[in-house]
């Protein structure tokens, strides 16, 4: 049905994107130029991410908690914005353990908007915190492989998040 084909569009159109965030990843995070930042709704972004990431999350018995306006206006780059909630959605349902729990969260504080996706699987350990956004870094490397992590999805992340002025990080507890 036309619901499912624009779907497959949506993320044959994806893989494209990311295809081309691994190029210029590969060329040393040559500049990849100004992002063109757009008027956008960030929550209807951050529902579309989730809409797309839910199998991901059915297949693996995961509850999904969703904090987030009914509207969020900001300035981002749709693609980028939509590969880095994309990315960040696939390492919460590829690191919750089955019956674990994923909260998305999103809010306007007096400076900027904040997006926070956290799970329930086990903490990073506080000596890879720092590292996490370095390219081909992984942590816990001998499981990684059976997860199918090849330690750039986080180094693209933050490439495209700071390309538009933002700031990524990472908290484990």
């Amino acid at each position: 049905d036309r619901a499912t084909y624009e779907s497959l569009w949506d993320e044959a159109e994806r893989l494209v994107r990311l295809s081309r965030s691994l190029d210029a990843l590969a060329d040393g995070d040559a500049t990849m130029g100004p992002a063109a930042l757009q008027e956008l709704d960030l929550a209807l972004a951050i529902r579309t991410a989730l809409d797309l990431a839910q199998p991901t999350f059915d297949r693996a018995d995961l509850t999904v908690t969703v904090d987030v306006p009914a509207r969020l206006p900001a300035r981002a780059n749709p693609d980028h914005l939509a590969q880095v909630l994309g990315n960040l959605l696939s390492n919460a349902g590829r690191y919750t353990p089955a019956l674990g729990t994923v909260v998305v969260r999103a809010e306007r504080r007096p400076a900027d908007l904040l997006i926070s996706i956290s799970n329930s699987g086990d903490a990073i350990p506080s000596g890879d915190l720092d590292r996490v956004f370095e390219r081909f870094y992984r942590v816990e490397k001998s499981r990684d492989t059976a997860r199918g992590g090849a330690g750039i999805g986080l180094a693209i992340v933050k490439q495209l998040v700071e390309a538009g002025g933002g700031h990524v990080g990472a908290e484990s507890e």
